[in-house]
């Protein structure tokens, strides 16, 4: 869909929306203004029930919103174009220039329904059938079809605007004195069932895409996790600057950097008197060679203790 249809239905009379002019649209998006996209209605878990060529609304999921539109019949059902909305300051000039504003003209389905048949579906008498005709289209020549008798033939949209109509009109007493909704047409219950699949297919991306990014998170942090465990199992156990970094998430020489700033190492890189007296390291005696190696390590509470200190 490179251009948006006009509305031709009589039923359009009764739907605000803006001018198909405030909207330039292509293969993928829908450019318009912020004033032209409060403008449109909201359905974001469902759509209109009028069903007719050139309705347009706005639907919002995840911080996206997506321009739909009734935009063709093709058989029995409707189709409903979708495009990312993109907000702009104003429409590009030549943009506008080149929009085509009128579509085809409107094929209608060949499958009709009688007088009769409708006030059945419906459960109304045929009499309000035919008044409701009247109120739409005044009979007038070359909008309904009609059979070798006289009688009308009606489409699936012209049912559905009959529909609306009887329900806009609900104090009319039904067959059998029955106030329930009226039955949806086929055609609105199509739409409707492509909807929620549409809606259902984007909560599975959307669910896949945070199960992926789980995966991601689990296997970064699965280092940190198996050293808390081990921590948490032995509180004494004594660790390298740099194991103890993956459980705080910095680098060693970043733990370096904060212990000489703050004078907690001596020039060899051991744990000064200070830091022994706010227990922020240990020294542990390594036998390499036969010769003592002093090195710093922490313990559990040594990073509790560097973590309330320098990491607020």
């Amino acid at each position: 869909m490179n251009y948006i249809p006009e509305i031709t239905d009589p039923m359009g009379a009764y739907w605000d929306q803006p001018k198909t002019s405030e909207i330039v649209v292509d293969d993928k998006t829908a450019k318009m203004t912020k004033e032209t996209f409060d403008s449109l209605m909201t359905y974001n878990s469902s759509i209109p029930s009028g069903v007719y060529v050139g309705k347009m609304w706005k639907r919002t999921f995840k911080e996206i919103s997506t321009l739909c539109v009734y935009s063709k019949i093709v058989g029995d059902n409707m189709e409903i174009d979708n495009r990312k909305i993109i907000i702009v300051e104003e429409l590009p000039k030549k943009e506008i220039k080149n929009l085509e504003l009128f579509g085809g003209k409107k094929d209608f389905p060949e499958k009709t329904m009688t007088v009769k048949q409708v006030s059945e579906i419906l459960n109304v008498s045929k009499d309000l059938v035919k008044k409701r005709i009247r109120e739409l289209w005044n009979d007038r020549a070359g909008v309904l079809l009609k059979n070798s008798q006289g009688g009308y033939l009606l489409t699936e949209e012209q049912v559905t605007m009959i529909k609306l109509r009887i329900e806009e009109n609900s104090h009319i007493l039904k067959v059998g004195d029955d106030r329930n909704a009226l039955a949806k047409t086929d055609l609105e219950k199509k739409l409707l069932i492509k909807q929620g699949y549409d809606l259902l297919m984007e909560e599975v991306i959307n669910l896949q895409d945070e199960n992926k990014q789980l995966k991601i998170e689990k296997y970064e942090n699965a280092p940190k996790v198996e050293l808390a465990e081990t921590a948490l199992r032995d509180k004494t156990k004594q660790y390298s600057i740099t194991d103890a970094g993956k459980h705080l998430g910095l680098h060693m020489r970043e733990i370096f950097n904060i212990l000489e700033s703050k004078n907690m190492l001596t020039s060899k890189k051991l744990p000064s008197q200070k830091s022994l007296n706010c227990k922020l390291l240990e020294i542990k005696t390594n036998v390499v060679d036969g010769k003592n190696r002093p090195q710093a390590v922490m313990t559990m509470e040594n990073m509790d203790n560097f973590r309330k200190r320098y990491m607020p």
